[in-house]
């Protein structure tokens, strides 16, 4: 089943993820490494949001093994936002942190292509439907293309718009959606492949 696999696999996906992670990091337009993109004027905590996006899905992206995309998609999805939506923190200020965004994004793009479904209780994962999930993440990849040639006003609005896409927005916060019901069931005897 998948636990076998991913942890027949555990040392070689950590060590892919972070090397991957970190390049991703090199990219425009939300570069961190080796310094911050100066042709960005979207708010700190937004780069920090899309800069982890950007760079974890430059590892969705590029994995070829399918056991490094799985390994991803539950390192974000089910480990950083469930950990982060189960807090205080969460409950008043909706998602504030940064990989549980991140987490948040992806998750509702597994649903919607339906990678990722709840039935009777249980979380199923669509393996088949990578290929589908892949298409979506490039599509938010690609939709930032040329923001650095916006100005202040209209990065800030792009960046607003696409957490909208996947997040609701109520006075400035952002709570899950679809997603939560997924991350309230979660846990390792409810996930079926």
């Amino acid at each position: 089943g998948i636990e076998k696999d991913l942890l027949q696999h555990l040392e070689i996906n950590l060590y892919l993820s972070s090397y991957l992670h970190e390049m991703g990091h090199f990219l425009k337009p939300f570069q961190f490494l080796p310094s911050s993109n100066p042709n960005l004027l979207i708010s700190s905590f937004d780069k920090a949001i899309w800069g982890e996006y950007f760079a974890d899905t430059f590892v969705l992206l590029s994995a070829v093994e399918s056991n490094l995309f799985d390994y991803i998609f539950l390192m974000k999805t089910i480990w950083y936002l469930r950990e982060h939506i189960a807090s205080d923190e969460y409950i008043q200020n909706g998602v504030t942190d940064n990989d549980a965004f991140m987490g948040a994004i992806l998750l509702e793009q597994a649903i919607h292509c339906q990678f990722i479904k709840i039935i009777n209780g249980k979380i199923f994962i669509d393996f088949t439907k990578r290929k589908d999930l892949k298409v979506l993440v490039k599509m938010v990849f690609d939709s930032f293309r040329g923001i650095e040639s916006l100005n202040k006003e209209e990065q800030r609005g792009l960046s607003r718009i696409m957490k909208s896409t996947f997040l609701d927005r109520i006075n400035e916060k952002y709570f899950l959606k679809k997603s939560s019901a997924i991350i309230q069931t979660s846990s390792a005897s409810n996930v079926c492949a």
